[in-house]
């Protein structure tokens, strides 16, 4: 193969030149070893490739069609090679990102998928919008490469890694005719009373965990009637039953239909957005991706 490939590449030369001597002189052997290259290949091939013109050479009929195809064939091992390089370092392929419904509300993770696909744009970036538990279980199984949940989440898999990438404020959703809506401002004391909209997942995870841990120092346990898988969902329960929810802040700036927020003072009112991945990476594309993610949290 890789005489082949010598042959072919000394064939394009003299077609270029049509001159044994200065093509020769070009690629740097003697013009005895370019005629026998030349003539292994018409011996190859089955036909002759040049014919004599003038005080040099040309393509013969059939050497100008075959020209034509060697072209495109170097140029498509050329760029095999160049696209292989680059899946070797990681710099091409596929990584499959599973994520929390929210994270697309996040200002900042979206500007960090912008970055990564500008530098580098022959990544695919698969996003699956999954549950916390079904992601760090399909990311033990290397079904997905980086998973992002929202804290807290205080059983992380054994042999993950993770880093927190973002923090917001947590703040109530309502409806406008709720009684605490005319205030400004509210804290979870002044949500004692109150019916919630939370959502399905353990109640030590997530937004979830926050309702319960933030309640319980405001000295309650909150009464959680109804349950629903994505934010958007309990914005129109709260709308309809007069119920409230906890929902984080960059949600106000996608929120649609008749539901106001106010926020909670609680210093401690935080969520946050965590980066979760295999500590055992194979795939160069995962390791690429994991590095410039990590390296953004920081920034």
């Amino acid at each position: 193969m890789a005489d082949t490939l010598k042959r072919l590449e000394y064939f394009t030369c003299l077609a270029e030149i049509e001159h044994y001597g200065k093509a020769a002189e070009k690629l740097g052997i003697a013009q005895s070893a370019l005629s026998q290259q030349i003539k292994a290949l018409e011996l190859e091939v089955g036909f002759r490739l040049f014919q004599p013109a003038g005080r040099g050479i040309c393509l013969s009929a059939a050497g100008r069609h075959y020209h034509q195809s060697v072209i495109e064939l170097l140029e498509n091992h050329k760029l095999a090679i160049e696209k292989a390089k680059k899946a070797a370092s990681g710099e091409m392929g596929k990584v499959t990102i599973s994520h929390v419904g929210t994270a697309l509300l996040d200002e900042k993770f979206l500007n960090l998928l912008k970055d990564f696909r500008s530098h580098y744009p022959a990544i695919e970036i698969q996003l699956i919008e999954l549950a916390m538990p079904e992601q760090l279980t399909l990311l033990r199984k290397q079904k997905v490469d980086l998973a992002i949940i929202r804290g807290p989440y205080p059983l992380l898999p054994e042999g993950t890694l993770n880093c927190t990438f973002s923090a917001q404020r947590l703040c109530v959703a309502m409806s406008p005719n709720h009684p605490l809506a005319s205030r400004q401002s509210l804290s979870m004391k002044d949500l004692e009373n109150e019916s919630f909209v939370s959502y399905q997942e353990p109640d030590i995870q997530g937004i979830s965990g926050s309702l319960i841990q933030l309640s319980h120092q405001a000295g309650f346990n909150p009464r959680i009637e109804w349950r629903v898988s994505a934010v958007n969902n309990s914005l129109g329960l709260v709308n309809a039953w007069m119920a409230v929810s906890l929902v984080p802040e960059n949600i106000i700036s996608y929120s649609i239909g008749n539901v106001v927020f106010r926020p909670l003072e609680d210093a401690n009112a935080l969520t946050q957005l965590i980066f979760v991945w295999n500590h055992d990476q194979t795939n160069p594309v995962q390791k690429l991706m994991t590095d410039f993610f990590r390296n953004y949290s920081t920034k």
